[in-house]
């Protein structure tokens, strides 16, 4: 009964009117975020309970890898004085089997246009139009894309590493999705994470919750007839609509991956004034859904999982990723159960320009901890089911060049020494702490080179483990050993 009052309340003329009015955005933009946040998530599971889609099983086609993988597009309009910054994060990505192209939307400013002169020189591909806004702009760049897959990015923001990887693998191995995006951390003026949440194209109609550089296909692109490049702003949100409205779909990885410079000339904040006229645009646009909102119980009822058995068909060249620079150490670790010590050791071999590599099957009190002394993280729990990070890892491990494999307690990695051994020459070790490592750590161990601990309680619970039990004890205070003298094999 609570359930279908608050629904009706939610979906009425006078809520709908109350939200889309300047009044109601008022109100709603102070109210606390974490408030706001709260209060759609308590309504969203009152209302809308999880649904559980049917999977089908599928493969993936090769894609032509004289094509690039990914098409990224950065949008700048006066912007010059942050372009690089927004390169500089492309080109950092783990994933670099992509073509970039820059779209200047009739840019005035004389710095930006020197800027912009100065990138040509360099050798980027950069294509000017008259100005006509970001609408135009990202479907003239999407029209001169060879990718499968599509990034646009505002020329005042940034992405983190991973980013471009994480999306793409995320599509690759569930061909029920068409776009990925991350949670959103603002910098700049403003410090926090932005709103975005799962894909659901019910609460899409009320607020825009997905990540404006998300990653998308092509063809999806191209089957909604691109961006309403009638929509001065917001032509991102009606984009996902129009997704969503043709049966579309995109998923969440919940960790802010993608970073929104917030200044006094942020598009977003200076298009506020517009913002009833706009939803009005987008209430005109869909007006199909708007009237008749059982339209999407019959779009969802058609959504379908199709989960890959060749994810990596298309991700399994070593040329597409970007090596790490020196020894390269994969941490393969559930998290929750990494000691304090094991921590600290991490944060010595990073000193040593040993380049760190977390897989993380896990979400524990030191997760934060570990990305933070690691250089490339991926948190598998946040992108991938757990059906796909075997094929992960072995995929990390065939394309990068991994020296090390280092198993903190983790039953995944020690389930893979075995394929490991098989796929690669690297060292692989265990780092025992745990009561509950110890029958693992001697049922791998024919798989594993050396087990290290940090403490003389660690030795001794394997104190009579057989004489092919490798042991080093490696005490705290004495961390900053070299990692060659504990990972060269015997």
């Amino acid at each position: 009964m609570l359930r279908r009052v608050i629904r009706a309340v939610l979906d009425s003329a006078v809520f709908e009117r109350l939200t889309q009015s300047s009044l109601g955005w008022s109100i709603v933009r102070l109210a606390p975020r974490s408030f706001r946040q709260r209060f759609r998530d308590v309504c969203h599971s009152l209302l809308y309970a999880p649904q559980t889609l049917p999977i089908y099983e599928s493969r993936n086609e090769p894609w032509d890898h004289n094509t690039p993988l990914l098409s990224v597009i950065v949008l700048c309009y006066n912007y010059g004085k942050y372009i690089r910054q927004a390169l500089q994060s492309i080109r950092a990505q783990t994933l670099q089997d992509y073509e970039l192209l820059i779209i200047d939307d009739g840019s005035t400013d004389p710095l930006t246009i020197d800027v912009l002169n100065n990138l040509r020189d360099e050798g980027v591909r950069i294509q000017t139009q008259e100005h006509g806004g970001p609408a135009r702009a990202i479907n003239f760049g999407i029209s001169l894309a060879r990718g499968k897959y599509v990034c646009c990015l505002s020329a005042d923001d940034t992405i983190d590493p991973t980013y471009a990887e994480e999306c793409v693998v995320l599509l690759e191995s569930n061909l029920g999705l068409s776009f990925a995006y991350s949670l959103v951390q603002t910098f700049g003026s403003e410090q926090r994470i932005g709103v975005t949440e799962p894909f659901d194209l019910r609460l899409l109609l009320k607020y825009n919750h997905v990540c404006g550089s998300a990653v998308f296909l092509r063809d999806s692109w191209k089957s909604v007839g691109g961006f309403d490049e009638s929509m001065s702003a917001y032509e991102d949100w009606d984009f996902w609509i129009r997704l969503g409205k043709a049966g579309l779909r995109g998923k969440l990885i919940p960790e802010p991956l993608f970073h929104w410079r917030r200044h006094p000339e942020t598009f977003g904040i200076r298009v506020d004034k517009k913002r009833p006229a706009l939803l009005a645009k987008i209430r005109t646009n869909h007006s199909d859904l708007f009237t008749d909102p059982g339209i999407i119980d019959i779009i969802q009822k058609n959504y379908r999982d199709c989960h890959v058995s060749n994810p990596f068909i298309n991700l399994a060249s070593a040329e597409q990723y970007a090596q790490p620079s020196g020894l390269a150490v994969l941490i393969i670790s559930d998290t929750s159960d990494v000691t304090r010590k094991m921590i600290d050791f991490l944060a010595k071999l990073r000193s040593k320009e040993v380049c760190l590599i977390s897989a993380i099957t896990g979400v524990g009190s030191l997760a934060g901890e570990i990305r933070s002394v690691s250089d490339v993280n991926y948190n598998l729990t946040r992108f991938l089911e757990p059906y796909h990070w075997r094929d992960f890892i072995i995929n990390l491990i065939t394309t990068r060049s991994i020296h090390t494999v280092l198993i903190c307690n983790s039953k995944l990695g020690y389930e893979l020494s075995q394929i490991i051994r098989a796929y690669s020459s690297a060292t692989i070790m265990d780092a025992l702490e745990l009561e509950e490592s110890k029958n693992l750590s001697l049922q791998f161990n024919a798989y594993l080179d050396y087990h290290i601990t940090f403490s003389d309680e660690g030795s001794t619970l394997f104190s009579n483990a057989s004489e092919d039990f490798r042991m080093k004890m490696i005490p705290s205070t004495k961390a900053e050993r070299d990692l060659q003298s504990v990972s060269r094999r015997q």
